[in-house]
C-alpha cells in the first residue's frame, strides 16, 4: 500500500508551474523537493506523482538519514525496480542533492528525458543555477511547503534503510585537504591579487555575518587588525560591501574550496 499525503499530491500542479521556466529552459523534465524527518515521517512535493508512487511501489530505501551531504547520480540512490519505473516514464540523467539540516534532511530530485546527453556537464557547469532554482522554489512555494508539514507521510518501515547507501569514496577528507596547505591566494592572471590564509580566515567569518569585534575575538587579534584586513581585502577587490564580497568570492569558488560554504 502506497502511503499518502493529500497535500504533498495535490501540489502536482504548482509544482509543475513553478519548474516550468526551468524545464523550458534547460530540458529538465522533473523536480522534487523533499524533507526526510528522522524516524519515519517525510514531505515530498513533486511535479509528477507517477514517480512518487513508483517509489513506493519499487520500495526502493529511504536513507537520507545515512546519506552524507552531496550531490549523488540517481542510479546511486535508487533500487532497479524504481530505476525501471523512472525510465518507464522517461526520466533518466538524474541527480539527488542531500542537505542535512537541524531537524531534517532535504532532498533535491532533478531529472531529464532518457534520450538527453551531457547531462553531467550541465549538472557541474550549471550548479550555480541550480542552487538558484532551489532558493527561488523555496520562496514560491512557502504555502505548499508548510501545507505538507502539516499532513506528511509516513514512510514504512520496512522502506527506512538500516545501512548506508552511499559509501565515502575519500574516507580521510579532512586530512586530505590539510595536505593541500595554501599559504597565499591568487586570483588574477595578470595582476596579482592575493590574499594571507589569515586574511581569508577573517573574510570567511565577516561573509557569515560577523561583526569586526566579533572576528576579533574568534581570531584572537586586535578590532584595529581586523579592521585593517577588511580595508584591504575590499581594496584588493574593489569591494564596498560584504554582499559585494560575497558575490565575487563564490564565483571564484574560493569560499566552497576552502571549506567556507558547501
Amino acid at each position: 500500500m502506497v502511503p499518502t499525503s493529500q497535500t504533498c499530491l495535490l501540489a502536482q500542479s504548482k509544482m509543475q508551474k513553478i519548474a516550468a521556466p526551468l524545464f523550458d529552459a534547460t530540458g529538465l523534465n522533473f523536480f522534487s523537493y523533499a524533507r526526510d524527518f528522522d524516524g519515519n515521517k517525510s514531505i515530498s512535493l513533486q511535479t509528477d506523482n507517477n514517480l512518487y508512487h513508483a517509489w513506493f511501489e519499487s520500495k526502493s530505501p529511504y536513507c537520507s538519514h545515512l546519506t552524507p551531504d552531496g550531490v549523488y547520480a540517481s542510479n546511486s540512490i535508487q533500487n532497479q525496480p524504481l530505476q525501471h519505473q523512472a525510465k518507464m516514464l522517461n526520466y533518466g540523467n538524474g541527480i539527488h542533492i542531500f542537505k542535512r539540516l537541524k531537524t531534517y534532511t532535504e532532498v533535491i530530485t532533478l531529472a531529464a528525458p532518457t534520450n538527453s546527453v551531457n547531462m553531467l556537464e550541465f549538472y557541474v557547469n550549471n550548479i550555480d543555477l541550480v542552487n538558484r532554482f532551489i532558493l527561488f522554489f523555496k520562496e514560491s512555494a512557502v504555502t505548499l511547503i508548510k501545507g505538507a508539514m502539516n499532513d506528511p507521510i509516513l514512510v514504512p518501515n520496512d522502506m527506512i534503510a538500516k545501512t548506508p547507501i552511499i559509501k565515502d569514496t575519500i574516507p580521510d577528507i579532512q586530512e586530505l585537504r590539510e595536505n593541500f596547505s595554501i599559504k597565499k591566494y591568487y586570483f588574477d592572471d595578470n595582476v596579482e591579487i592575493k590574499l594571507s590564509k589569515r586574511e581569508l580566515e577573517c573574510l570567511s567569518y565577516y561573509i557569515k555575518g560577523l561583526s569586526s569585534s566579533q572576528i576579533s575575538n574568534i581570531m584572537n587579534v586586535k578590532k584595529v587588525t581586523t579592521d585593517t584586513f577588511l580595508r584591504n581585502i575590499k581594496m584588493k577587490f574593489n569591494s564596498s560591501s560584504r554582499s559585494e564580497l560575497f558575490e565575487k568570492f563564490w564565483q571564484l569558488g574560493i569560499l566552497t574550496a576552502n571549506g567556507i560554504f558547501s
